[in-house]
């Protein structure tokens, strides 16, 4: 295998391995319906959030004098423009029911866990702002999330107080207890970043696999048309907020690389939680919901990558 393509694979793991759990369960449902018969996806979920907690060094954030105007702004945009913007877009689109559930459900998800922090580093962003963003509303959103959606396309019908309850017992518990044994065993979780960083990734695309593969027949109803739909919508949603919140950092007098890293993890929206969310609240009255979230998903990436990367460059001239 040549550098560049283990490159390749390395940075983007997490979107070909939700891609391929994707095209598998259209593929080969059967042993994904087996999977789900077996009531495995709470285990899978719970598991992620343990690598997810036992992977951050929270030694890394900074004061708390530093970073609350930073998680203020971070919080608006993420919490409060990203679904204002997306009933605003939902209202004009009108998509499908499950679809417009799906894709107001990620506009209300906190940042990814992992690939903001990654994104933002390579331009010229600052770390402990880009962890600090990222874990303090990612535990926020444990509570917000479940209040926004009852808002939205699909949340007429969900219990909140169970959501809350699910994404304590799923989100917040495992992340927890992960970091409970990160500080117990300090030596050894620095010694396995390489599987708390993979595992997670393996088991996510294997909860996908098992929640879509029981929806395979329906899945086989999705064209190009809603495709692009999803990705032009998740697109303008994502941009505005990255926006928003780069001008709201330069505004509030933050450095370059701590705006930066502002904007690109709080206009983020994580994977992993929408899946928790959809599989344990939506999956029965919206199947599809889960797919404008993985389109979603990979447009964001997808343009954090090329703006990170024009932002390295622009660096590397001004030297």
């Amino acid at each position: 295998m040549t550098p560049a393509l283990e490159k390749f694979l390395r940075d983007n793991l997490l979107i070909l391995s939700v891609g391929g759990a994707c095209i598998l369960a259209l593929l080969y449902p059967s042993p994904g319906k087996i999977l789900d018969h077996a009531e495995i996806s709470p285990w899978l979920v719970f598991s992620v959030f343990f690598c997810q907690g036992a992977s951050v060094d929270l030694r890394r954030l900074p004061p708390a004098r530093q970073l609350l105007p930073i998680l203020a702004i971070g919080f608006a945009s993420s919490q409060i423009l990203a679904p204002l913007l997306a009933l605003g877009i939902l209202a004009i689109w009108s998509p499908a029911p499950d679809y417009a559930a799906g894709f107001f459900l990620m506009a209300c998800m906190a940042p990814t866990l992992v690939s903001g922090t990654v994104i933002s580093t390579r331009g010229g962003g600052c770390i402990p702002t880009a962890l600090g963003v990222t874990i303090i509303l990612n535990l926020t959103a444990v509570l917000t999330v479940p209040l926004c959606l009852r808002w939205g396309p699909g949340g007429a019908t969900m219990d909140s107080l169970h959501l809350l309850g699910k994404m304590l017992l799923l989100v917040l518990l495992p992340a927890v207890i992960g970091q409970l044994w990160r500080r117990r065993f300090t030596e050894r979780a620095e010694k396995s970043k390489a599987w708390l960083s993979h595992l997670p990734v393996a088991l996510l695309s294997l909860t996908i696999y098992i929640n879509l593969s029981v929806q395979a027949e329906r899945m086989h109803q999705l064209n190009w048309h809603d495709g692009l739909s999803f990705a032009l919508a998740g697109l303008l949603l994502h941009l505005i907020c990255l926006w928003a919140s780069l001008r709201a950092g330069t505004w509030a007098g933050a450095e370059l690389g701590v705006a930066r890293s502002l904007a690109i993890c709080s206009s983020q929206k994580t994977l992993p939680v929408a899946v928790t969310v959809w599989s344990t609240s939506l999956a029965s009255n919206h199947p599809l919901a889960l797919l404008p979230c993985v389109v979603f998903h990979f447009m964001q990436i997808w343009i954090d990558g090329l703006i990170a990367g024009r932002w390295a460059r622009t660096e590397t001239q001004g030297k």
